[in-house]
């Protein structure tokens, strides 16, 4: 074999396959999710306001389009 003590080997595949990195990606996800949620609650509050503005039924949505008949 390689001919190394279990602290040898932790550290050749600590270094080899880098497993921190792992956690790069989660933190990541985190930042996004920390500074979205608030820019989309600000929005979704714009969105049923716009709603609700005139009385009539009109979807504020971004992503939806509706033809006017």
């Amino acid at each position: 074999m390689l001919n190394i003590d279990a602290v040898e080997a932790t550290r050749l595949l600590w270094e080899t396959y880098r497993p921190y990195e792992i956690w790069y990606a989660f933190a990541a996800a985190g930042v996004v999710s920390l500074v979205g949620t608030p820019i989309f609650t600000q929005r979704s509050k714009r969105w049923k306001a716009a709603r609700s503005v005139g009385g009539h039924d009109t979807d504020a949505h971004p992503f939806s389009r509706r033809e006017a008949n």
